[in-house]
């Protein structure tokens, strides 16, 4: 399913982003929503992360180096197609993915002390989220 023709009829203010919430281990992401060109339901037996139109992917975790623990192999996931600039990436990520406004000023560069130890690839900021904090990732510096 195209997340354009299940969101576009959205309408939001002009200091809000409107932005992709998911988890990758229990760390949530934030992606800005103008960079998701697709999502896709993907089946729990696939072992492998390849959209339908056979485009090869990455699951999360995977990218960004965390182990899963506890976690159900039946699990939800779903396949984002990020477009970063040079071409799109399949990120395949565990349910439940949400769309959220998110307003500019809760947005904070990181600290000076978590970006230098930060191992996370693509991950440029923090902002304040209704159950704790998320990482904002920058698609242009992900793979």
């Amino acid at each position: 399913m195209s997340i354009t023709k299940k969101w576009e009829k959205r309408t939001i203010s002009d200091n809000l982003l409107e932005c992709v919430l998911f988890s990758v281990a229990n760390i949530k992401v934030i992606i800005e929503r103008r960079h998701i060109t697709a999502m896709r339901s993907v089946a729990a037996s696939q072992n492998s992360v390849v959209a339908s139109d056979g485009m090869p992917g990455v699951k999360a975790e995977e990218l960004f180096g965390l182990e899963l623990t506890g976690v159900s192999p039946q699990r939800q996931r779903r396949l984002l197609i990020i477009d970063k600039g040079q071409g799109p990436i399949v990120l395949e990520v565990d349910e439940p993915v949400e769309l959220i406004d998110l307003s500019a000023e809760r947005i904070h560069l990181l600290p000076k002390l978590l970006a230098s130890r930060i191992k996370l690839p693509g991950i440029r900021a923090i902002t304040t989220l209704k159950y704790g904090v998320g990482f904002v990732l920058d698609p242009a510096y992900v793979m």
